[in-house]
């Protein structure tokens, strides 16, 4: 008589893994890393201006408000928050940066999509300004006093501004909303923290944070439908040099600022 043999056990399945891979707290830490990579820099930044001779006669708040100090200070800020981050998220997610943000490249006639609803969405963003309260004067404004500041402002704002932001709300802050809150409130959510971070830029008016709020509703809901932060970044490219293009083209080439207070 053969001895029953034992019952062999199943092997567990491993749970699926968490989508996406980091947390809150992650998010957070990284909002930490950047305020103090952009605390030091700026620190060191005006202790080495005191040392150059065309500076003597500015005190720090003179120098810290020229785009020529702070746009050098915060892209070095910002390149030493996308090391920590993509260490962070690689180590997190098991995987390849990019690829746990969701890049995902479109194709080329999708890309070209993209980038006329950018254009539309700018010139549908200033249209918008004629019904609304907007603010004759804007904080934001007052970096725009020499041409060398609107060129240097331009490059930032078309080519490091977008891809900055596109990641922190629409590759790291959205999954987590969304898995929070589901795709609709975490899209809302993710519009509303886009808006407020330009709120001192804006003179914390309601009308232009409504405007930029229907801008963080759009380019998040790229993102989600597409499934592809490169989308959203496109659109976001394509419509902050929308901006750029139209106020070099009033102010003929940046060479007549003074326009901007008309």
């Amino acid at each position: 008589m053969t001895p029953e043999s034992p019952l062999q056990e199943l092997p567990i399945p491993a749970p699926p893994p968490r989508e996406p891979a980091w947390t809150f707290v992650d998010v957070l830490l990284i909002l930490v890393v950047a305020f103090i990579s952009l605390l030091a820099t700026g620190a060191l930044a005006i202790a080495a201006s005191h040392a150059v001779p065309q500076l003597q006669g500015f005190n720090n708040e003179q120098i810290a408000t020229n785009p020529l100090f702070f746009i050098p200070v915060q892209l070095v800020a910002y390149l030493i928050t996308f090391a920590f981050t993509r260490i962070l998220i690689t180590v997190r997610a098991q995987q390849d940066f990019w690829s746990a943000v969701k890049w995902n490249f479109p194709a080329a006639t999708d890309a070209m999509n993209y980038i006329f609803l950018g254009v539309a969405m700018a010139f549908l963003a200033q249209l918008a300004g004629h019904f609304l309260p907007i603010p004759k004067s804007l904080p934001v404004e007052k970096y725009f006093r020499e041409p060398a500041f609107a060129y240097l402002l331009m490059v930032f704002g078309v080519l490091v501004a977008p891809l900055v932001e596109e990641i922190l709300f629409r590759g790291l802050i959205f999954p987590l909303a969304a898995r929070a809150l589901g795709v609709i409130g975490g899209t809302l959510l993710t519009a509303l923290l886009f808006s407020l971070i330009h709120q001192s830029q804006l003179a914390h008016a309601w009308a232009p944070l409504l405007v930029i709020f229907g801008v963080g509703l759009v380019l998040t809901t790229v993102r989600a439908r597409t499934n592809s932060l490169a989308a959203s970044w496109i659109v976001h490219f394509s419509y902050n040099g929308t901006l750029f293009a139209v106020l070099f083209y009033l102010t003929n080439g940046f060479q007549h600022l003074e326009r901007l207070a008309e």
